[in-house]
């Protein structure tokens, strides 16, 4: 027999009620257990790090906003967004180059729409290098959507069509990045990974994968990669 209107009002009521207390209780216990978790693996990956930073001999801070502060006013990537933060940094000296490795992210958009973004960098210090600022990445369709609808910068080489085609490099002087980028430079880019990011500025180059922190076991072998393309832009003897 059906439930008389007068019953289910009150049933009904009852229920959603019970909903609404399980919210209001289990709510901030949700959100309080994805806070610990987070903070397990944070703590865990500043651990992994630290032991990485004195296998290799170098120096570890966890935070490292005031150490990286001369480095990031520097370059494109640190402009992004709003919140940003620098830790787990990794840094010495070998053989007369400053190296700096270090976690960094930053928050875009607002509300439903807020999304942080989390990034390893390493970045070289050398005399040795004397480049123009400049910022290197893969060309997507949004960056052709910019370049030939609103004529955004990307300079291009006639020598290295390949090249062209796949990167969008620009910077303060055009003259003096073409000067930069030589022959083997060129060539060298052509065969790297799509999500490759490059940036220079004087005696500073920057090497980071878009939207991507490296796993701890992975550390090494990315300084190993980003010291290959460190030597690339070394001058020519």
């Amino acid at each position: 027999h059906p439930i008389p209107h007068q019953l289910m009002d009150p049933l009904l009521g009852a229920h959603m009620n019970g909903n609404f207390a399980i919210l209001i209780v289990g709510g901030p216990i949700v959100i309080g257990s994805i806070i610990a978790i987070a903070f397990f693996f944070d703590r865990k990956r500043t651990q992994a790090l630290q032991d990485v930073a004195e296998e290799m001999g170098l120096q570890f801070e966890k935070q490292a906003d005031e150490l990286t502060r001369e480095i990031t006013v520097r370059f494109e990537l640190f402009q992004k967004g709003r919140r940003q933060k620098s830790s787990n940094l990794i840094y010495g000296e070998t053989n007369g180059t400053g190296v700096w490795i270090f976690d960094f992210q930053y928050v875009t958009g607002h509300g439903k729409q807020q999304r942080t973004t989390y990034q390893t960098a390493v970045c070289f210090s050398s005399p040795q290098l004397a480049m123009p600022r400049f910022s290197l990445y893969r060309e997507g369709f949004m960056s052709r959507i910019g370049n030939s609808v609103f004529g955004m910068q990307d300079i291009d080489f006639d020598t290295h069509p390949v090249f062209s085609k796949m990167y969008v490099l620009k910077g303060d002087s055009d003259l003096e990045i073409r000067e930069a980028f030589h022959e083997d430079l060129l060539s060298f880019f052509e065969t790297q990974d799509k999500n490759l990011r490059v940036e220079g500025d004087g005696e500073l180059l920057l090497v980071y994968r878009g939207g991507r922190k490296v796993k701890a076991p992975a550390v090494k072998e990315f300084l190993i990669e980003g010291f290959g393309i460190f030597r690339e832009f070394q001058p020519m003897a």
